[in-house]
């Protein structure tokens, strides 16, 4: 799902359902705008872009928000509690993907955090027992 490429009513249809039936026609016309706004994409936009353009980045004050493209009103959505319950889509699409999210190669993952992302997937660790021909004392149950 991370490499995929879709029309902006696609990404609509799949992560706002029920308001794509409700606004159809909006959704539909977003392929042509968005057509006409960067035609050399040729309709198609990646999970990374939809995810870059859609979700508000924060600036360096704590409360606000600092997005350079307002995506969705150049597509067509005008209203602003549309415009966040798809934000809040795409946003839930990014984490459950993990998109949005990179390692440098400073960068250090905290124990903790590891033994958090491991209960949120549900996958017990035992130390009791090795992976064999590796000598490391954890393994995946």
């Amino acid at each position: 799902m991370r490499n995929t490429c879709k029309s902006p009513s696609e990404w609509l249809k799949l992560l706002c359902r029920d308001w794509s039936v409700e606004n159809i026609d909006i959704a539909e016309a977003t392929d042509l705008k968005f057509l006409r706004y960067k035609s050399y994409l040729k309709g198609k936009i990646t999970s990374q872009l939809l995810c870059r353009l859609s979700i508000p980045e924060l600036g360096k004050e704590p409360d606000v928000d600092r997005t350079s493209v307002d995506f969705w009103k150049i597509l067509g959505v005008h209203d602003e509690f549309d415009i966040r319950h798809i934000i809040s889509q795409v946003e839930k699409f990014c984490s459950l993907y993990s998109i949005r999210i990179s390692l440098g190669e400073n960068d250090v993952l905290d124990d903790t955090v590891l033994e958090e992302a491991i209960a949120a997937t549900g996958l017990t660790v035992s130390p009791l027992h090795n992976f064999p021909g590796t000598g490391s004392d954890v393994s995946v149950i």
